[in-house]
């Protein structure tokens, strides 16, 4: 099994000191979702030191390969709950979650027709905007400002354009919002974001293009491959969805009646495959009196709606293949399985250990176009 290190600190990021008497850890990460982490104790720990907020490490080492910050993100004390067996044995049981739960705790107070509600902007960019506003050094209230403790990188300027209003949403629904938004444009673009760790007292919000991680796919120059032949990957499912295409786009602008701006985009090829093939839908945009923008609307409605084929699994150690030596969690590997292969992003992890056993779950979905 890997060796792992559990740092605590307070929620500055101070170092408290190193948690080595424990009974069990499991900690759960999946992109974009709020990531749990439980941590069984004792009921000899110094309870004194666990704290609102205080940040918990788990620092995962596999053989001679370098110690490195499972799931990249500390994790924040949110809950201590006793508990008694029937056995008479004593646990506190400390419940902590990864920094996306801050999205979680914020809104987007900004009317709707106010510039920080209302985006129209490459989505990677967008998303930096978001957290600036409600969480970083943009924001109205500066009682809300985070600036001091998370940092943010640079805009990049790299994926797709959007449009989308966020008014009075959660943050974190708004930014998966965004980021589904750039995957369905003409040029979609697989976009996700992270508040990982950098370094003792600071975070650093990031956003990623094409992938969550490192780039091991059939492209790549270091590709990873796993297979269900080859034992690697269990509980494979493979989707031929054709159930909600759409290839007939008639799009609804400004105006009404005879006067309304319209316009249709189509596919003539997926069209022609049957007889009843033709599967069409209305788009509404009654604010456009733009035809272009309208038609660009049309035009992203019809490439979302292609057929696409889908593949999800767990990725287990063996045959060659090693999580922490030869990927992580958010990278991109090669999956096969029925003679289809994937870029799939291991989006998922599950782990969990205690001083003597280890238990890893990882599952990986890739999808593409048919």
């Amino acid at each position: 099994m890997a060796n792992y290190q559990i740092i605590l600190r307070d929620s500055f990021g101070r170092f408290l000191g190193y948690i080595e008497d424990y009974a069990k850890v499991e900690l759960a990460r999946k992109i974009m979702e709020v990531g749990t982490l439980d941590l069984y104790l004792y009921p000899n720990f110094n309870t004194s030191l666990l704290k609102i907020d205080g940040r918990i490490e788990v620092w995962r080492k596999v053989g001679v390969y370098p110690q490195y910050l499972e799931g990249e993100t500390p994790f924040f004390i949110r809950q201590a709950y006793w508990t008694t067996a029937d056995s008479g044995e004593e646990l506190l049981r400390i419940t902590a979650l990864d920094p996306i739960d801050l999205l979680k705790r914020r809104i987007v107070p900004y009317d709707p027709t106010d510039v920080k509600s209302a985006k129209w902007d490459v989505a990677d960019d967008v998303l930096k905007d978001i957290f600036a506003e409600n969480l970083g050094a943009s924001v109205t209230d500066a009682a809300r400002n985070l600036s001091t403790y998370i940092n943010v990188d640079p805009k990049s300027t790299l994926a797709p354009m959007v449009q989308i209003n966020i008014g009075r949403r959660v943050v974190l629904d708004a930014m998966k919002d965004v980021a589904a938004a750039a995957l369905q444009t003409v040029n979609g673009k697989y976009v996700a974001f992270d508040i990982v760790w950098d370094d003792e007292s600071h975070l650093r919000f990031k956003t990623y293009i094409d992938r969550r991680g490192m780039d091991h796919s059939s492209t790549s120059a270091k590709p990873v491959t796993v297979s269900a032949s080859s034992g690697n990957v269990t509980g494979p499912t493979l989707l031929l969805d054709y159930s909600q295409e759409v290839n007939v786009v008639y799009a609804g602008g400004a105006g009404s009646g005879a006067s309304q701006i319209t316009t249709i985009s189509k596919d003539d090829t997926r069209i022609g495959l049957s007889p009843f093939n033709r599967c069409e839908q209305w788009v509404a945009d009654t604010n456009e009196a733009d035809i272009n923008a309208l038609q660009a609307a049309a035009d992203a409605a019809c490439h979302a709606g292609r057929p696409k084929k889908y593949f999800s699994g767990k990725i287990v150690d063996g045959n060659g293949f090693i999580f922490g030596r030869d990927c992580h969690f958010g990278d991109t590997i090669v999956t096969i399985y029925k003679g289809e292969s994937f870029d799939s992003i291991i989006d998922t992890e599950h782990i969990t250990f205690s001083p003597s056993e280890e238990s890893v779950e990882l599952n990986a979905k890739g999808e593409a176009y048919v």
